[in-house]
């Protein structure tokens, strides 16, 4: 495990560079986002590469439980909640603004055609798109489809990359793309859940004062509980890892960031 550097607030082994958003993710240079939920904790303890993935990105507090437990391990408001979805939207925007191309990557063909017409529709992106076959849970160099993938990114030469299949699978395909998003100049690469099934109008998104309480996860369990249960689950162990951190560092005093 990386070393915990005391300019940075950790969670379970998980580096949080990117606390509050950056300006610099949209400029030339490549950014890589991840968006750290409830789940995400799960995987960093279960998971080394994917923590790995994790630390050479900018970590995001995507959870308000996350939030909450940064803040009590620190003893302050250390980071912002910057929901995934939320971002990723905010982020389209800007693309729209800027003139940069987008490529979406993951669900079905038909999710991805709905998504990219939205974007366009919305804010004037031109999107490309690419429906995977099945991927492992942890995404290598070798395998076949990962390597579909990497000849769609060279061709459709996208600035912004959003994966879309769901922790850990999304995080390590970028970090194992991250070379190929360089040398095509690309200038952010995030992986983004169920956000493209929300903007193609699958899936509805959370009213503003469910997200503000915390109970995203809630909201999405009702509309899918078969699908979710697993993902609660996971989240609820991440949770308890991250809270038994959070309060022993404040019965040892608290952790100061210097």
């Amino acid at each position: 495990m990386q070393k915990e550097d005391d300019h940075i607030p950790t969670l379970c082994g998980i580096p949080f560079k990117g606390a509050r958003w950056r300006e610099e993710w949209l400029q030339p240079g490549l950014s890589i986002v991840y968006t750290v939920n409830a789940e995400f904790l799960y995987w960093s303890l279960k998971m080394p590469r994917f923590r790995e993935a994790l630390e050479r990105g900018d970590c995001t507090a995507d959870g308000k439980w996350v939030v909450w437990l940064l803040n009590l391990k620190y003893g302050g408001k250390i980071a912002e909640h910057l929901p995934g979805s939320r971002l990723a939207l905010k982020i389209l925007e800007e693309a729209g603004r800027l003139g940069l191309k987008v490529g979406f990557v993951g669900e079905t063909e038909e999710i991805l055609a709905r998504a990219a017409q939205e974007a366009k529709r919305r804010w004037n992106v031109e999107v490309a798109t690419y429906a995977p076959g099945i991927i492992p849970l942890e995404p290598r160099e070798d395998d076949e489809e990962v390597e579909s993938i990497r000849r769609f990114v060279e061709e459709a030469r996208p600035d912004i990359l959003f994966i879309a299949l769901g922790p850990p699978k999304q995080e390590i395909l970028i970090d194992v793309l991250k070379h190929t998003l360089d040398n095509i100049g690309a200038r952010l690469a995030m992986g983004v859940g169920g956000t493209l099934k929300m903007l193609a109008g699958v899936e509805k998104p959370a009213p503003h004062l469910i997200s503000r309480v915390g109970l995203e996860w809630l909201w999405r369990f009702i509309q899918n509980p078969r699908k979710r249960a697993v993902k609660v689950w996971r989240s609820v162990r991440g949770l308890m890892c991250g809270l038994r951190e959070a309060v022993s560092s404040r019965v040892r005093g608290g952790s100061r960031l210097r």
